[in-house]
């Protein structure tokens, strides 16, 4: 059994001697990295060559082919703005709900095409207990927050970041959505680990951008550390109304 590692801009390089494969799905292809010795399968969102926009992202691929290879347990890792002035540069989140604002790509399974028409639970989009392990193997307390997923591939407007400071959300990305979406709608358990870049347009005076490989580094190590302990197998989860 293989946990999953869905990774977006600066976390694709540790894992550039990994073995490569491509697997076929109803949804498109996708391309996989199998850390040698690890008991996980890395995704590039963007692909290694960094050449997929947001908009594109074969996220129903993603999602189908980790549910193949038998995944149950899943983490990704998104580069985002903050909302907050709290939420500097190189600040470390967890998602516990989103805000969705994407409007082109699909964003379910169910369509009437592939699978007929369900509807699934989103009281508890994020996985608690994978929030909990990555928590303490990174060592201390992470802020939960409310990610709000834009369609990219352009940066938002000042009076967009305004309102989406103004109802609730934390910090902005262009991916999370419809990612969460369809990992739930598969029975997966899904967790997802904001690591802020940059403020928002508007939100601060300073234009400071985080370069911080030893974040990143942080980030994955703590992943690592969580997924290649002793775990037991986790039956997927189904909230299909």
């Amino acid at each position: 059994m293989y946990y999953g590692i869905i990774g977006g801009t600066g976390f694709e390089a540790p894992f550039s001697s990994a073995e490569e494969k491509i697997m076929e799905t109803p949804y498109g292809e996708t391309k996989l990295l199998f850390p040698e010795g690890k008991p996980y399968v890395f995704v590039s969102r963007h692909g290694t060559d960094h050449t997929i926009p947001p908009h594109q992202v074969p996220y129903r691929a993603n999602i189908w082919t980790l549910r193949e290879l038998g995944v149950t347990e899943v983490y990704g890792i998104s580069a985002v703005g903050s909302l907050k002035k709290e939420y500097g540069p190189d600040t470390v989140l967890l998602c516990d709900d989103f805000l969705d604002f994407t409007k082109s790509r699909p964003t379910t399974f169910y369509d009437g095409d592939h699978e007929p028409a369900k509807h699934i639970a989103m009281d508890a989009p994020y996985d608690a207990t994978l929030n909990r392990d990555f928590e303490a193997a990174f060592g201390e307390p992470l802020p939960r927050g409310v990610y709000v997923s834009t369609e990219g591939p352009r940066f938002e407007s000042r009076a967009e970041i305004k309102f989406y400071a103004s109802i609730g959300g934390d910090v902005v990305g262009m991916t999370n959505v419809p990612e969460v979406v369809l990992a739930r709608e598969l029975g997966l358990h899904y967790a997802n680990i904001c690591h802020v870049v940059n403020y928002c347009t508007g939100v601060s005076e300073e234009m400071v951008i985080s370069k911080s490989e030893g974040v990143r580094a942080r980030i994955l190590k703590a992943i690592d550390q969580v997924l290649s302990s002793e775990r037991s197998p986790r039956k997927p989860r189904i909230d299909l109304l």
